[in-house]
């Protein structure tokens, strides 16, 4: 008997393994799923967690007296100025640099670090649908929330 139950125990944990591995396996294969590659026409938002090298969202000025801290990536920058992102990237949202938060251009795009959500920090942007077909800013707006109890 108690070998009859040992055997019924492995085979139902044998089982258990195995639809535990079906499921990973599906769960793999969801996210492998590739994403369509935009076509030229397509506009990009791109967020990122840093923002490009040397514009005014990615100075960190740690105290007054000091000098700045430049916390953007310069392959983001190279990345940002060449003629195919120029063309599709509307906007850059970033994060990472803290005490920076606000907006700048990089050639015709358009980067905003909301700054800290942990701080109350966010941005609200509107984008809108030009009569071309085209999406523009129509706004950005920088807000602070007043209850911070939540993060």
């Amino acid at each position: 008997n108690n070998n009859n139950n040992n055997n019924n125990n492995n085979n139902n944990n044998n089982n258990n393994n195995n639809n535990n591995n079906n499921n990973n396996n599906n769960n793999n294969n969801n996210n492998n799923k590739k994403i369509d590659q935009p076509t030229e026409t397509d506009t990009i938002i791109l967020v990122t967690h840093c923002g490009p090298y040397n514009t005014s969202t990615t100075i960190d000025q740690v105290e007054y007296d000091c000098e700045p801290i430049q916390s953007g990536s310069s392959s983001l920058r190279s990345l940002m100025l060449s003629a195919s992102m120029q063309k599709q990237v509307l906007l850059n949202i970033h994060g990472h640099t803290h005490r920076s938060s606000g907006q700048s251009r990089l050639g015709k795009i358009f980067v905003v670090n909301p700054g800290s959500l942990r701080t109350g920090h966010f941005a609200y942007i509107t984008l809108t649908k030009r009569n071309d077909g085209k999406w523009r800013i129509g706004s950005c707006e920088f807000r602070r929330l007043e209850d911070k109890s939540k993060f």
